[in-house]
């Protein structure tokens, strides 16, 4: 598993870091020691770490994937149905802050473990639930999955900025989410099959295998964590990024810097736009105003997904290259304005499959957002609260997805038209847009580290 060679020359001490090399992997010269962390190692850390986010997404979007045979089956009304997803949503507003907390004071590792361990529980209760006929036992799952989600998901965000600060970071975090997103794609694919052939308990027992292999994948993870970090102390080799696994607590608050709350700001504006659009509006507007299909609505909004999950490694590795990330936050924030623009002007038609260019359009530029937004935290806050930032920017998001659905709903039943719901996500939109622009002002007053590349 490691890549160093036993018989190398002495370590040198590691140089003093200053304001340029701050948060950032050491280069070593041609013949001495590197540590772990920068040697080929970190992809296989990186495949580790993906993969224990791919159940989270599967057994998130279960529900989704089977909503009719889930009601039929259990005889549950459909707004005890949506208490599915909500008891999953509201926990999310406060857990993944104590989450971050809870990352920086025990240790990321430890911390992994714990929350993969939950997904685990509350897909098998589910499952458990699913058998037995008790409704009650399926939101008690749920329950016990949003406690550790959304919180697997900070921790997963900062075990990889741990292993990347300063290289490939945007890269990394961008293959995280294509594999997320693609377990997403896969349920939605596989689920309704496998109800039709096996049943539905039997369909929810292959979410709870890959559940279980998702946690097979977090203790590889934390092995290959735990030896790189032995191994570089072993040969007096410290991290250049700073210890993420010291103590953190509330009062390290104060070191998040006005960038940093102008990126969660520019983050949750942005997502609430995006994420609801395709919760509660995509499908309805393509039946209302297309007369498609359930599977046509379907196939057609997975665009989104599908090409988000393509484009953001090539994205992320474009970012790594040259940065220039405050401008492509405000182009992608820009470009999803458009695209919904888009959508509230095409005319009304029959089967116009041709929508379908501004779903690719808005997964590209769903692609570039999310390959600049998530490597942007750890360059803008101490890597002592890492976690605690991204714990933070997730909370403020889930509180944002969770109230957003509700407001488009209201807005469409109050107009019984589409206007004035995508009126609400152009505006979110803009001020993603406007967040991006200060953020952009901001940094190149300043130290320059959003717009530079990890080679620069």
């Amino acid at each position: 598993m490691s890549a160093l060679n036993d018989n190398t020359i002495a370590p040198p001490t590691p140089p003093k870091e200053d304001e340029e090399t701050k948060g950032r992997a050491l280069i070593q010269p041609e013949g001495e020691l590197r540590p772990v962390r920068s040697t080929g190692v970190r992809f296989a850390l990186l495949a580790a770490a993906a993969g224990f986010m791919f159940g989270n997404y599967y057994f998130f979007d279960q529900t989704s994937a089977t909503e009719k045979k889930i009601i039929a089956h259990t005889g549950m009304s459909e707004p005890t149905f949506g208490l599915l997803s909500s008891v999953y949503s509201w926990p999310n507003v406060v857990l993944p802050l104590f989450g971050g907390l809870f990352i920086d004071r025990m240790g990321v590792r430890v911390a992994i473990l714990f929350f993969t361990s939950l997904v685990l529980v509350g897909s098998c209760l589910f499952t458990l639930g699913l058998w037995t006929d008790s409704v009650a036992l399926l939101v008690v799952a749920r329950v016990i999955f949003g406690m550790g989600g959304e919180s697997q998901n900070v921790g997963s965000l900062t075990l990889i900025s741990k292993w990347f600060a300063g290289r490939e970071l945007a890269f990394a975090m961008a293959i995280n989410v294509s594999v997320s997103r693609l377990g997403s794609v896969a349920v939605l694919d596989s689920q309704p099959v496998l109800v039709s052939s096996l049943g539905i308990t039997p369909a929810s027992v292959v979410t709870s295998v890959i559940c279980v292999v998702s946690l097979c994948s977090c203790i590889l993870a934390t092995m290959i964590d735990r030896r790189a970090e032995k191994k570089d102390a072993e040969r007096g080799l410290s991290l250049a990024t700073g210890d993420s696994d010291a103590a953190a607590s509330l009062k390290d608050l104060s070191k998040l810097s006005k960038l940093y709350w102008l990126v969660s700001l520019s983050c949750v504006s942005v997502y609430v736009a995006v994420f609801p659009f395709i919760q509660v509006v995509s499908a309805p507007y393509l039946k209302d105003r297309f007369d498609f299909g359930d599977t046509a609505a379907d196939t057609i909004a997975s665009a989104i997904n599908l090409t988000s999950a393509v484009l953001s490694p090539i994205l992320g590795l474009c970012v790594d290259r040259w940065g220039r990330r405050p401008m492509l936050l405000v182009t992608s924030a820009v470009c999803l304005c458009c695209c919904h623009i888009g959508f509230l002007l095409f005319p009304q038609c029959y089967h116009c499959a041709t929508v379908i260019v501004l779903y690719v359009l808005m997964g590209a530029g769903v692609s570039v957002y999310g390959s600049v937004i998530w490597p942007c935290i750890p360059l803008v806050v101490d890597q002592e609260v890492v976690g605690t930032a991204f714990g933070i920017t997730t909370s403020l998001q889930n509180f944002g997805m969770a109230v957003s659905p509700m407001i488009l709903t209201a807005l469409h039943s109050a107009t019984d038209a589409w206007t004035v719901p995508f009126l609400y996500i152009v505006a979110c939109c803009a001020v993603g847009s406007i967040a991006g622009v200060v953020i952009w002002i901001l940094d190149a007053r300043g130290s320059k580290s959003l717009a530079v590349g990890s080679s620069s």
